[in-house]
């Protein structure tokens, strides 16, 4: 039963981490295509990131300010290739960190009880 749960903390904190790292990364010149009732979809260009809390996108244009998008109403985006964020990265490696931790933390626990019988 231990096992069992130490993985189920090992592969939440794993999720956990790819979860915030996909909310903290920003594109800083992406295209942003919306759902706005009509038959075409609204276009919306410049800096776009999640919000962390509500996971609707935010976009910072030139034109119209920010804009927030409800994630509902999100339709695809397109962006110039590139890495993630250094937020992102590290939200990534602590998640696979914990994880890591967690379960070979474990297994050398009872590893050493093992060899003490």
């Amino acid at each position: 039963m231990r096992t069992l749960i130490v993985w189920l903390v090992g592969i939440a904190a794993l999720a956990g981490g790819y979860q915030v790292a996909g909310r903290l990364q920003r594109w800083d010149d992406a295209t942003l295509f919306v759902d706005c009732g009509g038959d075409k979809p609204c276009v919306y260009s410049g800096v776009v990131k999640v919000q962390p809390l509500t996971g609707d996108y935010e976009v910072q244009t030139k034109d119209a300010g920010t804009v927030v998008v409800p994630k509902s109403k999100w339709q695809g985006m397109s962006w110039k290739a590139g890495g993630i964020g250094w937020q992102s990265g590290l939200a990534l490696f602590l998640g696979l960190g914990i994880f890591g931790l967690v379960t070979v933390g474990d297994a050398v626990s009872r590893l050493q009880r093992s060899e003490v019988k």
